[in-house]
């Protein structure tokens, strides 16, 4: 736990410390022709603590949220809610980087989209690997009533999810040169919701199974 804060705070200071950087060498750069929505919005996403405060704010509601959670975890699954206090702070980094390179030209409003959608990707990729070793009853795992009645129901639900989540990755990395990178993240959303409610259904069918195993046995 503290190696985890330890990281999501030097994540947030590299963060703070590339806007304050930017901003002393005169960033943003100038434009014209902005509609005046456009340029409140402007203003907020470059100021130069913006970032490095979102990804400190995120981090520390993250925290709260899971502050029992993370005590139980031991083991590689612990590696997934360290991924939940550090994601906010490296979202944050991310914004930080892409934004600047955007305004000045270096790889333009789809070239952002692509390198998010690489990140959300990376980081749904190491929960699907990871996914498969969280312990019965686990706090950061697949909890429903279904997958806590028994424990091959958890353990059968968990690998299908991280096997199909890591598959979902691997099929959807070309998407971004084919339909451009914000369409590949909405449809990166909408597999990984699908996929969602197909584990939520296969793991009641299971337990269901299950159930009906115990009382022929019985």
């Amino acid at each position: 736990m503290r190696q985890s804060l330890f990281t999501a705070a030097i994540i947030v200071a590299l963060t703070a410390c590339i806007g304050i950087t930017l901003w002393a060498n005169g960033y943003p750069p100038e434009k014209v022709g902005l509609t005046e929505a456009k340029s409140q919005i402007r203003s907020i996403v470059t100021f130069p603590l913006f970032w490095a405060g979102f990804g400190l704010l995120l981090t520390g509601l993250a925290i709260w949220i899971k502050r029992e959670r993370l005590a139980e975890v031991s083991g590689k699954s612990a590696l997934i809610p360290a991924m939940s206090v550090q994601f906010p702070a490296l979202i944050g980094l991310l914004m930080q980087v892409l934004i600047p390179l955007d305004l000045y030209d270096y790889i333009g409003s789809d070239g952002s989209q692509i390198a998010f959608f690489y990140f959300i990707a990376l980081a749904f990729g190491l929960i699907g690997n990871f996914v498969v070793t969280v312990p019965f009853g686990g706090k950061v795992g697949f909890r429903t009533a279904a997958t806590l009645s028994d424990h091959s129901v958890w353990t059968k639900t968990h690998r299908m999810l991280g096997r199909r989540l890591v598959t979902i990755v691997l099929v959807t990395l070309p998407l971004p040169f084919l339909v451009g990178g914000q369409m590949a993240q909405w449809i990166f959303i909408g597999l990984v919701c699908a996929l969602k409610a197909v584990t939520w259904l296969q793991a009641h069918q299971l337990a269901a199974r299950q159930s009906l195993r115990r009382s022929i046995t019985n």
